[in-house]
C-alpha cells in the first residue's frame, strides 16, 4: 500500500486513486513537490518510480491456412521492469516472443501474430494476496445494473465448464498426437 499521505492526493480535482489514469497534472499543496515524491513526469498516470511490475494486455491475431475466420486473443500477462517505457518494451518483446507457426490436426497451417498491445498499467501494491493489479470504475450504476453486473459464482470462470471453441481450429497437430499416445482413451472414433 501507498503511504498515508499520497493516498489523497487529489487528480483534476477528483479524489486520487492509485492507478494509473491519463492526467496532465497533479494538484498537491506545492505543484513543484511532485518530482520530489517519486513520481514520473509527464502526461502519464501516477507511476511511483518504486514501481516493478506492470500489467499488459497483448493482443496476438490466430490465422488458419484457407479459413477467413480469424481468432484474436488478448492475454493479460505480468512485466518486471524499471520503468514504464522499459515496461513497454519488455512487453512488445513478450508479444513478439509468443509469434509462431504450426501444422494443426487437419494438416493447416496455423500462425499466431502479436498485432500490438491493447493496454499497459502499472501496478501499485506489493505482488501478495490481496494486492489490487487493477481497477474499471463504472458510475451511474443503479441497483438492479450492479446486480446484473456481479456474476454468479457457478459463472465465474474458473467454475465454468471447459467448452470447446465454436471457431476455427488451432489446435496443434504434435500436441494432439502426443495426447492420444499418452491417453488413447481420449482419441475419438473418427480420430485425426
Amino acid at each position: 500500500m501507498l503511504p498515508q499521505q499520497d493516498r489523497f492526493k487529489m487528480f483534476l480535482g477528483k479524489p486520487w486513486c492509485r492507478y494509473s489514469q491519463p492526467v496532465r497534472r497533479l494538484i498537491s499543496p506545492r505543484p513543484d513537490t511532485h518530482r520530489d515524491m517519486g513520481y514520473y513526469e509527464g502526461p502519464m498516470g501516477y507511476i511511483p518510480k518504486s514501481a516493478k511490475w506492470y500489467l499488459a494486455e497483448i493482443a496476438e491475431q490466430i490465422s488458419i491456412e484457407g479459413d477467413p475466420v480469424n481468432v484474436v486473443h488478448t492475454n493479460l500477462v505480468l512485466v518486471r521492469a524499471d520503468s514504464p517505457e522499459d515496461a513497454y518494451q519488455r512487453a512488445m518483446e513478450l508479444g513478439t516472443a509468443g509469434e509462431q507457426s504450426y501444422e494443426n490436426p487437419d494438416g493447416k497451417r496455423v500462425v499466431f501474430r502479436f498485432r500490438g498491445l491493447h493496454d499497459l498499467n502499472v501496478i501499485h501494491d506489493e505482488l501478495e494476496h490481496g494486492a489490487e493489479l487493477i481497477y474499471s470504475e463504472n458510475t451511474g450504476l443503479d441497483e438492479s445494473a450492479i446486480r446484473e453486473w456481479v456474476t454468479p459464482k457457478a459463472e465465474l470462470g474458473i467454475f465454468r465448464p471447459i467448452t470447446p471453441s465454436t471457431g476455427p481450429n488451432y489446435g496443434s497437430r504434435e500436441i494432439v498426437e502426443k495426447t492420444y499416445e499418452r491417453f488413447p482413451n481420449l482419441r475419438p472414433d473418427d480420430g485425426p
